[in-house]
């Protein structure tokens, strides 16, 4: 089960990869084995809305949240049983840690109604096996689903509506240029 939910990493460096273009294989490799789900965050939002930032600066901030979460490992592991933390609020920034990433991701209609049938195949696999590998199955149909009705748009309705472009909650770097010019 662990091999599924590593998965993930996949489907969120496939989604870094367009800002990668040009970089070694060797570069790639590194900025792989990286990632981690915060610092994938932080990179996307950069990408997404700065222009200017490059994949070394990426690779950077990769770095320095491994330094830092292996240092404030070490510091919890010593001095953690001294220090009582309610979990509530853990378990509320990952929610919010996904729910961002989601949001990040729609850019078109398309995508909108994948996500939404995603939840659906969601709980319908989990009834079904009832275990987690409910959800592993449903990224699997939803991204499957995803992609060929996307291809098929492409291919036979390339100006649909459902693949017009929205604008990012985040902002864009066009949405800066724009603001300069003003």
């Amino acid at each position: 089960m662990m091999f599924f939910l590593e998965l993930r990493y996949a489907l969120l460096g496939s989604s870094l990869s367009k800002y990668l273009h040009g970089e070694s294989l060797g570069f790639t490799a590194l900025f792989a084995a990286s990632m981690n789900d915060e610092n994938y965050a932080l990179n996307y939002l950069k990408f997404s809305t700065d222009k200017k930032f490059t994949p070394r600066e990426a690779l950077h901030v990769e770095h320095m949240t491994l330094l830092f979460w292996t240092v404030s490992n070490l510091i919890g592991s010593l001095i953690g049983s001294a220090i009582n933390i309610d979990l509530t609020i853990v378990h509320f920034a990952l929610t919010a840690l996904f729910l961002y990433m989601i949001v990040m991701q729609l850019k078109n209609g398309l995508i909108i109604v994948i996500c939404i049938l995603s939840g659906f195949l969601a709980a319908f696999f989990m009834v079904i096996t009832k275990s987690t590998l409910g959800l592993v199955l449903s990224t699997l149909a939803a991204s499957f689903i995803g992609f060929v009705v996307e291809a098929t748009i492409r291919k036979y309705r390339p100006k649909s509506g459902w693949l017009r472009s929205m604008k990012n909650p985040a902002g864009s770097p066009e949405d800066a240029d724009e603001d300069v010019d003003e």
